[in-house]
């Protein structure tokens, strides 16, 4: 099963159990997959930007970093969600300035 065909069950589960999830997108999948897209932004679920393709940021320069993260940033608030994200979580841990960072312990699969 892929992750775009997890998401509506793991939404249905969220909200049996009232809890809320962050949500770290990437802007071209956004794009490829408006309708999960769509359905992340249901409830009040935050998305926040994974990058543009998830490229590996480092040793990579400012243009390169600008080159993924604001096409991302375009693509979400483009998607509806009403506010531009404020977390950034780069595919391989590191930190951008102006986001907070969101990092946890175990890895989910993407979608």
């Amino acid at each position: 099963m892929t992750g775009q065909a997890r998401v509506p069950g793991l939404l249905d589960l969220l909200d049996e159990h009232e809890a809320r999830a962050t949500f770290f997108v990437c802007g071209a999948n956004v794009r490829r997959l408006p309708a999960v897209a769509r359905e992340l932004s249901r409830g009040v679920m935050k998305v926040a930007n994974h990058t543009e393709s998830h490229a590996a940021l480092y040793l990579k320069g400012g243009p390169f970093i600008r080159q993924q993260v604001v096409p991302a940033q375009e693509a979400i608030a483009s998607a509806d969600w009403g506010e531009l994200p404020t977390l950034f979580r780069p595919p391989v841990m590191g930190a951008l300035a102006g986001f907070r960072r969101g990092c946890w312990r175990n890895r989910g699969s993407g979608w």
